[in-house]
């Protein structure tokens, strides 16, 4: 099925219908059936601009490593939810920009510059960009997410899809995924700003302070010079110390899975119940199919899931290793704010 033989109004009533409060079980069903189909279309461009990106970092950084992945129906959802409530009034599923995501992570806020910079000059121009390492997130995130308009060589039914290319520095992606991660274990939104008020501050002076490293601008709210934050930030770090800790116990994680056979896509599933069990899935391009089938009976089934493509498994884990639950960068980040010597004000 195509976007046009899906159709425009086809795809944004079955997103309204997702959301309905009245829609019956046999419309949600044929509704998200729809959405699937659109997602799955989002493969495509999500894959040329994902290899216009590759290029870009190789230019730059080889350290540089980049991954794709398709929104999670679960996220695509909460996203129609918000314009429900007024959050977001002008989005609907039909010009939802981030089905399709492309994210890049470099060694350092100078090489996100640069990678930045390098779309000016196409063949990819950003329709819209959001700069959260300028303005960050009341939640801590920092990033740049460039919003890009597909179009190819010929004209094709593609044309004019959204994909998000997300760029972040190293410090800045492991800030992240632990959002991510422990947003996972204590069932909170928390890169929403969602959640208890220790997380969310603790994130939020955990934001600043890689803020602080990498000279940018601190997160609304908190401390403007890195003593304040620190003094604020170290018994919250003490506090938390704990519960990240148990989060890691509880994770078994298998190194065998990098020594499998490399796939060009690859389903990643986390148990709703079992927060340390997870499991991964390989296919080939050809097997696309029967790759979002799969995706799509996962999440009915209430799975944890996303299906990503990367150019190596050692990508995969560095690019999603929330999916995978590795705090350990982050908890020694933690432990050295907690070892720190006090800066003079």
């Amino acid at each position: 099925m195509s976007a046009q033989d899906t159709g425009k109004k086809a795809i944004n009533r079955a997103g309204k219908i997702l959301v309905s409060d009245s829609a019956t079980p046999e419309e949600k069903e044929a509704a998200t059936k729809t959405v699937g189909v659109w997602r799955s279309l989002h493969v495509l461009p999500m894959g040329v601009i994902a290899t216009d990106l590759r290029r870009k970092c190789s230019r730059v950084d080889s350290r540089a490593f980049v991954a794709e992945r398709l929104k999670r129906m679960e996220s695509i959802i909460a996203k129609l939810g918000r314009k429900e409530t007024g959050e977001l009034p002008g989005m609907s599923l039909w010009n939802m920009q981030d089905i399709g995501g492309c994210r890049a992570v470099l060694p350092s806020l100078n090489t996100v510059r640069m990678i930045e910079s390098m779309y000016s000059d196409g063949p990819y121009f950003p329709i819209r960009k959001k700069d959260y390492i300028t303005e960050p997130r009341d939640s801590g995130y920092r990033g740049v997410h460039l919003i890009l308009k597909y179009a190819g060589a010929k004209p094709s039914e593609f044309d004019g899809m959204q994909i998000e290319v997300q760029l972040r520095s190293r410090h800045q992606h492991v800030f992240a995924t632990a959002v991510e991660t422990v947003g996972y274990f204590t069932k909170q939104s928390l890169k929403s700003s969602v959640g208890e008020t220790r997380w969310l501050r603790f994130f939020s002076l955990m934001g600043s302070l890689a803020a602080c490293k990498e000279g940018t601008p601190l997160v609304p709210g908190t401390p403007d010079n890195p003593y304040d934050v620190l003094m604020e930030l170290r018994p919250l770090a003490v506090e938390v110390q704990r519960d990240l800790s148990a989060f890691m116990t509880t994770v078994h994680q298998s190194e065998a899975f990098r020594h499998q056979v490399n796939s060009d896509f690859y389903l990643l599933l986390l148990h709703p119940n079992r927060p340390s069990s997870w499991g991964l899935q390989g296919f080939s391009r050809k097997d696309l199919d029967k790759a979002m089938n799969n995706y799509a009976d996962a999440e009915a089934q209430g799975f944890n899931a996303v299906l990503v493509s990367t150019d190596s498994l050692e990508s995969l884990w560095k690019a999603y290793p929330n999916y995978f639950l590795d705090l350990r960068a982050f908890v020694g980040g933690v432990q050295a704010v907690i070892d720190a010597k006090v800066p003079t004000k």
